[in-house]
């Protein structure tokens, strides 16, 4: 119990990449991803809010709807000259996300990148990388989750940030 919040493990965590989680406690399975991984395993889910900023993260124990949290990317503060600096050199900068689009609209705007895609699963970013490679161009890819691993080892040079997670560390070039 951390913060007051009592908590039980789970005798099973089984993880879909891109989709969300499926854990068993206390024989009930507890499910929490996107909406169409809960919709998938039959939850009944209240309207989406249709988050303006943030991704919305849906949770079901025992196949009823508890609620829906709402996960908001902080923008590192040199991000953004990060990509004036890859504008600036005439480089093409695109932001790949699992992400609602509403969301990566915000970050990516607030960015400046030249396109946004949303929406996608780890296998949707790597066909991006593997579509742009196939086409001769040079590609690097940033990423810093499981999600992102595939795409990195694709790339012409992939990059996994310092916070990432280990697969995303051992899948790129460069960490």
């Amino acid at each position: 119990m951390q913060s007051g919040i009592p908590y039980e493990d789970s005798r099973q965590f089984d993880y879909t990449p891109g989709k969300g989680i499926v854990a068993s406690i206390d024989g009930d399975e507890v499910v929490v991803g996107n909406q169409k991984f809960l919709l998938e395993r039959g939850v009944q889910l209240s309207q989406s809010s249709g988050a303006e900023q943030g991704s919305e993260v849906f949770v079901a124990r025992a196949g009823r709807f508890l609620g829906t949290l709402r996960i908001a990317d902080m923008l590192r503060p040199e991000a953004k000259n990060a990509i004036q600096s890859l504008k600036s050199m005439h480089l093409r900068t695109v932001l790949l996300t699992g992400d609602a689009e509403s969301a990566a609209e915000d970050v990516g705007r607030k960015l400046g990148v030249d396109e946004i895609v949303s929406n996608l699963l780890p296998e949707d970013k790597l066909q991006y990388v593997k579509q742009l490679t196939e086409k001769g161009h040079k590609v690097a890819m940033v990423g810093d989750g499981i999600n992102d691993a595939p795409a990195l080892m694709q790339a012409s040079v992939g990059v996994a940030m310092g916070s990432g997670t280990d697969v995303a560390r051992e899948s790129a070039d460069v960490s």
